[in-house]
């Protein structure tokens, strides 16, 4: 089976993306895995193609 591509990508405090990072993943609970282990001083949001899967608060 071929991974699904999902895009995770930086919020700035001002609701605008700041960054984007491709992950190709072989499940949704993959990529959520791998989207918690980037977050850092900014949100996040996970999506696959139109669908947002997730959104990740920034850890202060």
């Amino acid at each position: 089976m071929e991974p699904t591509l999902y895009r995770a990508y930086a919020i700035g405090r001002d609701d605008r993306i700041l960054s984007r990072v491709d992950l190709h993943c072989a499940s949704d609970a993959d990529a959520i895995q791998r989207v918690q282990d980037l977050v850092d001083r900014h949100s996040m949001e996970l999506w696959k193609g139109a669908q947002l899967l997730r959104k990740f608060a920034a850890r202060q």
